[in-house]
């Protein structure tokens, strides 16, 4: 009897073992498959900046926009471009424009409380 019992346990241990391996691998897979992605996703994005690159020369300051004016620019006495700044501005609570020598940075400011400050 006690051999029965025996064999039932070793039985029951190996089975145990077989489904600890089995789950043991199924992680390192899972594990393995994101690591895999996450080494395609890493080469992507060193790709995407290793595409940016500074200008040759530091950029133009933004000029302040001034009021297009439809009549000019359609006779070709203003400059068909300007229209883009001039409509944010007015969409907005106030504009602060900044540059330094590779980036051009346009802060906009929204009153969600309704005070004009």
């Amino acid at each position: 009897m006690f051999l029965v019992f025996f064999f039932l346990g070793m039985l029951a241990a190996g089975v145990h073992n077989v489904y600890e391996r089995m789950a043991r691998r199924i992680d390192v897979r899972k594990r393995d498959k994101r690591i895999r992605e996450l080494e395609k996703e890493l080469t992507e994005l060193k790709a995407k900046v290793h595409e940016l690159k500074p200008p040759p020369s530091p950029p133009e300051p933004i000029p302040e926009p001034e009021t297009p004016d439809l009549e000019a620019k359609l006779a070709g006495l203003q400059s068909p471009r300007g229209w883009g700044l001039f409509l944010i501005k007015n969409m907005v609570d106030d504009m602060n424009i900044e540059a330094d020598e590779v980036h051009h940075t346009i802060e906009l400011i929204f009153n969600l409380e309704g005070n004009q400050s």
